[in-house]
């Protein structure tokens, strides 16, 4: 009896390792969400290798446009390679390398892609727009300067010129842009919005081009 529950305890000591080594890790930013479908494969298929990037499809603050990103999957120019996922096992592999001591987001450069999802960023409402100017990393002085000369002219004039000003794609971007419809059905079945956003679209309008009341 003795025997048989030593062997037990074994058996359950390698089915936890196991199950430990297969747990799933993600690196990415949160705006950068992936189709609750790609997490499932992720979740119940063993990938032939990791870690595997997810394309994403990079709307750039308005879901009828798609923008062409410098770090696409495979030969989808109109996708973003984040997030990446790794398993603990592939973690610990090259914790042991000396060249790359840590795992991150390869950004479309992993052996292995999936594609569907959306970045959701960019979004027009002003408030988060503000924010966003004042904390991003890659904020100049212009911006703060802009926010400043914003929040000086608010008590003189309503939120909606400036909502309409700071969701705009701004002049050097503009290039890359296209509209969904022009990228056909392969591109259509990238793009999948968020389930959270899906379900009350109306409560986002700046994603459709409009107003967000709020600002009222």
């Amino acid at each position: 009896m003795s025997f048989l529950i030593k062997d037990f305890f074994l058996i359950l000591k390698s089915k936890f390792i196991y199950a430990f080594l297969i747990m799933i890790e993600g690196f990415g930013d949160t705006d950068e969400v992936p189709s609750r479908n790609m997490i499932n494969l992720l979740k119940t298929c063993k990938m032939k290798n990791y870690p595997v990037d997810i394309g994403i499809w990079f709307p750039f603050g308005n879901i009828k446009t798609a923008f062409r990103t410098d770090f696409q999957v495979g030969n989808h120019p109109y996708t973003l390679g984040d997030p990446t996922y790794w398993t603990l096992k592939s973690i610990h592999k090259i914790a042991l390398d000396p060249s790359r001591r840590y795992p991150s987001r390869n950004r479309g450069l992993s052996p292995i892609y999936l594609l569907g999802g959306m970045h959701m960023s960019h979004y027009g409402y002003l408030p988060l727009q503000l924010i966003k100017k004042l904390t991003q990393t890659e904020a100049a002085i212009d911006d703060l300067v802009e926010v400043l000369r914003l929040s000086q002219s608010l008590n003189q004039s309503t939120a909606i010129p400036f909502e309409t000003k700071f969701s705009k794609v701004p002049k050097r971007y503009k290039h890359r842009l296209r509209s969904l419809d022009s990228l056909g059905s392969k591109m259509k079945a990238i793009a999948v919005l968020p389930w959270f956003y899906n379900c009350n679209r109306m409560r986002y309008p700046s994603w459709e081009g409009g107003h967000d009341t709020r600002l009222d």
